[in-house]
């Protein structure tokens, strides 16, 4: 059973033994947002509801179990197991009993499915397909991963500076344009 706290305005704590582990969700929700933590600690098995102290600086929740008592301290969203033996101080809170957060029941999401491999796709005068990857654009075309021959490409011959874009002669080493390397 998942009992219930409220911390604060708009701030909810709810804890809940599941085996021998004590489940702790404290969830804050404000204007236009909502914010939840969860934390798990081995305890034990609930021999007896949870008993919960407001104090200065956050909450108390004791707890019966069959591993023996424990105390949990809550101080601005940390949760932390405190000796046993500690004297328990403060205003006793009234707990509801409550059913866990709705957020721990959200099913995981499904894995998506596979793509379908991209087809041959055309815009006016380009056209491009992704197997084997190439690209023409009028009488331009470009392929990866292909060797280049005279025959496949009639005009290999041609030569641009990535510089500037000025075609160059197949032996020149700089650009005539602007000297840039090729």
């Amino acid at each position: 059973m998942a009992y219930q706290i409220e911390v604060q305005p708009g701030q909810q704590l709810f804890i809940e033994n599941i085996g021998s582990q004590t489940v702790i969700t404290l969830t804050s929700s404000g204007l236009g947002q909502q914010q939840q933590s969860s934390q798990s600690v081995h305890t034990g098995t609930w021999t007896a509801p949870p008993t919960a102290y407001r104090t200065a600086g956050g909450m108390i929740i004791h707890v019966r179990t069959t591993e023996g008592d424990r105390t949990l301290a809550i101080q601005q969203n940390q949760i932390q197991m405190t000796s046993g033996t500690q004297m328990i101080s403060g205003h006793p809170v009234l707990m509801q009993e409550s059913a866990p957060p709705s957020t721990s029941s959200i099913p995981p999401m499904k894995p998506m499915k596979p793509m379908k491999p991209m087809g041959t796709l055309k815009m006016g005068n380009m056209q491009m397909s992704m197997n084997p990857m190439e690209m023409q654009m009028g009488d331009m075309k470009l392929s990866m991963n292909t060797p280049e021959t005279e025959e496949s490409t009639p005009n290999s011959s041609r030569r641009f500076c990535t510089q500037c874009g000025t075609q160059a002669k197949p032996s020149d080493r700089f650009c005539a344009h602007c000297g840039h390397q090729l």
